[in-house]
Order: structure tokens, then sequence, then C-alpha cells
């Protein structure tokens, strides 16, 4: 999908105050986090196709960082062998999250998410 100003204006059209725009980057940065870690179980499973592995279910934990609090949902796997790159297992706190999509360019993927 091509980025144009029908899709900011879309999605600020709603907001009147600086709370607004703050609930939308937590909305839309939990989405962000959750759809990653969704395409991370489906490339993990993808390599190991013939396995018998495959999804169980998803966890529900809060992280924190600079973006405030959110809940998000780790997928996990019937073997209990994936390990999430993006948000990793035990961790809780998300420093430097917003120099994390800094460092994303179309050019470059897989995006840096190595650190905290």
């Amino acid at each position: 999908m091509a980025n144009t100003p029908e899709i900011p204006d879309a999605l600020l059209k709603d907001c009147k105050t600086p709370e607004d725009v703050g609930s939308l980057y937590s909305a839309l940065l939990q989405r962000v986090i959750n759809d990653s870690l969704d395409a991370e179980m489906d490339a993990y499973l993808a390599d190991q196709a013939f396995g018998g592995n495959r999804r169980n279910v998803k966890l529900a934990k809060t992280v924190k960082g600079d973006f405030g609090e959110l809940e998000i949902h780790t997928p996990r796997d019937c073997e209990g062998s994936f390990e999430p790159q993006l948000v990793n297992k035990p961790q809780i706190r998300m420093a430097g999250w917003k120099t994390r999509f800094s460092r994303c360019t179309p050019a470059a993927t897989p995006c840096a998410t190595s650190g905290s």
C-alpha cells in the first residue's frame, strides 16, 4: 500500500487533543507489535514445515517504554521452541523503541531490532 496523504488524514480526523494523538499512536504501535510477532511466528513455522510444530496460544503481557504501557499478545508454539525477536519472552521494558523503527527503511529488510 502506498503512503498517501489520505491515510494519515483519515487516522487523525477525530484527534482533537494531544491525548487523542497519543492514544492513536499507542493503538497503532500495539497493532504493529502484535502483527510483527504473528509474522515472526509464521516465518518460524514455515522453516519447520514438516516438523509437526504449530501455533498453540497467545499469551498477553504488558510492556512498558517511552510510549507508555501496551498489552501485547505473544504467540506460542506447541513445542515451546519459538523465541520471538521483537519482544523476547521475559522482556517487559522496551527502551529506545522509537529509535528501532527510525533505523528501518524500505531498502533495509529486515529491520534492525537488536538490543533491549
